[in-house]
């Protein structure tokens, strides 16, 4: 799930609107998995991964701090955590263990019936509500916090980056109070589109970069920058 057009974050959407109700099945590991670990789960999501056909359930959470709760030190999903969770979903809907012979389970690795993965709904919700303003409005928005040092300001679910032509004055302008004036615009710009109230003011993030560190070390190339 990393876009709004995605099923899995539409159907996610739907559950949490009204529109759509999770099964049975669904709704028991999601209160499971909300009892062990503490957390809130928005949905989980049943599909097949394409190149097995194994079955995968994509456990939707809130934010980005949730999802990492289920990596391990490495950064990766937490094995332990996916098989607990894949196994309780096979105990819910009462499937049958393996008939491998005792001594072929011992020396064997158990593979998870479910590949378990965890994805946040939050910054794709951001996303959504960011792609539904008028350009004529994200335009405003850029002309009015522009000036003869910046050389772009482009928007995203986390607030805004300023890009300055000079890497010698992004110190300058981290210190200025433009970026509390750049928040308390952007904000407003949003607020009209953000019915669900995921934006908040005090959680908005201005980044600050410049041209000349884009031209050297991305090659001048966004899909580098933002890879």
């Amino acid at each position: 799930m990393i876009a709004p057009n995605d099923i899995d974050y539409k159907e996610t959407k739907d559950v949490i609107n009204g529109q759509k109700k999770a099964s049975e099945q669904i709704e028991s590991l999601k209160k499971w998995i909300e009892d062990q670990f503490r957390l809130k789960v928005l949905h989980i999501f049943q599909d097949h991964l394409d190149n097995s056909n194994q079955p995968r359930l994509n456990v939707i959470l809130e934010n980005y701090e949730d999802v990492e709760k289920f990596n391990d030190k490495t950064y990766n999903y937490d094995s332990a955590k996916q098989s607990m969770i894949s196994e309780r979903f096979s105990e819910i809907n009462n499937e049958k263990s393996s008939n491998k012979s005792f001594i072929k389970r011992l020396f064997e690795k158990p593979k998870d019936k479910y590949f378990v993965c965890f994805s946040a709904f939050n910054p794709i919700a951001k996303s959504e509500i960011i792609g539904e303003i008028p350009d004529v409005l994200i335009s405003e928005f850029k002309k009015r916090n522009q000036n003869e040092k910046i050389w772009e300001i482009h928007e995203t679910f986390l607030g805004a980056i300023v890009f300055l032509y000079k890497d010698n004055d992004i110190e300058e302008y981290k210190n200025s109070d433009a970026i509390e004036k750049l928040k308390d615009d952007f904000y407003k710009m949003v607020k009209p589109f953000d019915k669900s109230g995921y934006f908040q003011r005090n959680k908005l993030n201005i980044g600050v970069d410049s041209k000349e560190n884009f031209d050297n070390n991305y090659e001048s190339n966004w899909y580098y920058y933002y890879k």
